[in-house]
């Protein structure tokens, strides 16, 4: 049967438009390309998605579906986390259209239980272009602030990184214990991003301890000066507006990845049914994993002349 179906593919521009990456290995410099989800690939990732370690997940996500250029081209470990959710999202719409559904919507205006169907071409998104009048100043590492009288460089939040917190996560719980699960990592994501502290390397426990002994309104400017940098979807512009009362509970809906990401909408198209009506909603938000405003799609989805295969 595999013969009679063909992949779909999905041409995606990254946010960072390649800038962190050998230009020379992405489709006109700036883009990857991607396929759509198979019921084999849902037996394959399911179990890694469960075991709530992200770095696993994602770079056996990266694995299976970059078709253009593959996993063994491009060092996985040295992408943006911003550049990966968009490909995530590129993938997604690649399977099922850009059109979702949330689960156990619940408007805060009236209460209603009718999940609204949300579009991801309506995503705002910032590239590397926006973020710097000058494309040669975007600088995914070595940037520099000053805090109190010490010099930091930093990094934009990559693959890597996830890897190296969950590895300290699973430390500070055997050593000094973990005390509030998202503020702890939180705080160790954003030491990880840390490189250099007056110019020599630390440990990431050690700039943990450092950030503990900040005020909360310095660790907030850094985080956010970091974030600023950083390219992607902005998910806090998005409006989740209620079929009902079309109150926008965009305060209310988390919209990044979880591990029910691939799973498609069910949007009932029955007779006696508008096209906008949700029969059931899936499972789409949980905790962002702090990923610093994901991206959107540039590009659209074709057919590939390929048959389905089981791997990318």
């Amino acid at each position: 049967m595999s013969d009679l179906v063909s992949l779909k593919t999905m041409k995606v521009q990254l946010p960072s438009l390649g800038i962190p990456y050998d230009k020379d290995i992405l489709i006109g410099g700036d883009s990857v390309r991607v396929r759509n989800f198979l019921m084999e690939d849902q037996r394959e990732c399911s179990s890694a998605a469960m075991s709530l370690n992200i770095y696993n997940y994602f770079k056996l996500i990266l694995d299976r579906f970059l078709v253009e250029p593959t996993s063994k081209q491009i060092n996985t470990d040295d992408m943006l986390m911003s550049d990966i959710l968009v490909i995530l999202y590129a993938i997604k719409g690649a399977s099922w259209d850009e059109k979702f559904t949330i689960a156990n919507f619940r408007c805060k205006g009236c209460d209603g239980r009718e999940s609204p169907i949300l579009s991801m071409g309506n995503f705002n998104v910032q590239y590397a272009d926006d973020v710097v009048e000058n494309l040669a100043d975007f600088k995914p590492k070595g940037i520099t602030y000053k805090l109190g009288k010490h010099d930091l460089t930093c990094h934009l939040p990559t693959l890597l990184d996830e890897n190296k917190v969950y590895s300290a996560m699973k430390d500070l719980k055997k050593t000094k214990g973990i005390k509030n699960a998202l503020l702890d990592e939180s705080l160790l994501k954003l030491a990880q991003c840390i490189d250099t502290i007056n110019g020599k390397p630390q440990p990431l426990m050690l700039k943990f301890e450092s950030l503990l002994k900040l005020p909360p309104e310095e660790s907030e400017k850094l985080s956010d000066y970091i974030s600023d940098l950083d390219v992607g979807i902005l998910l806090d512009d998005f409006e989740v507006i209620c079929p009902k009362c079309k109150v926008d509970n965009c305060d209310e809906v988390d919209l990044g990845f979880n591990p029910y990401f691939f799973r498609a909408p069910e949007i009932d198209r029955g007779p006696g049914d508008t096209a906008d009506k949700t029969k059931r909603s899936r499972k789409l938000q949980l905790q962002r994993h702090s990923f610093a405003d994901p991206s959107s799609v540039r590009g659209d989805v074709s057919q590939s002349d390929e048959n389905a295969e089981t791997g990318a």
